[in-house]
C-alpha cells in the first residue's frame, strides 16, 4: 500500500523535530580539551552528547566519564560510544 505520509508519520511519532547531539570521539583531546568542547556544546543549548569511550585504559574512561558528569551535570544526557567494551566487560562500569 502506498502512502503519502512522511516516515515518523508512518511509524506514529507525533514531533518530526529530531534533537541535535553534539559529539566528542576524539581520544586524543586533554583534560582541558574535553572540558571545554563539553562546556561548548552545553552553552550552544545540546541536550545530549556522545562521548567516546572505550580507551585501553578502563581508569581513563572512567575518569573522562566523570569530568564529563560534572561539566554536563543532570539536564543533558550523555552517551557513551564503543561497542567494544561489550565484550571485554559484559556488565555496566558507569
Amino acid at each position: 500500500m502506498k502512502t503519502n505520509l512522511p516516515l515518523d508519520r508512518l511509524l506514529g511519532g507525533t514531533n518530526p523535530e529530531v534533537p541535535a547531539c553534539g559529539s566528542t570521539l576524539d581520544f586524543d583531546l586533554s583534560d582541558d580539551e574535553i572540558v571545554s568542547r563539553l562546556g561548548d556544546f552545553k552553552k550552544t543549548g545540546f541536550h545530549v552528547i556522545k562521548i567516546k569511550v572505550g580507551h585501553p585504559d578502563v581508569e581513563w574512561d572512567l575518569k573522562r566519564m566523570q569530568m564529563a558528569t560534572e561539566v554536563l551535570g543532570q539536564d543533558v544526557e550523555l552517551m557513551r560510544c564503543h561497542r567494544g567494551w561489550r565484550h571485554l566487560y559484559p556488565k555496566p562500569l558507569v
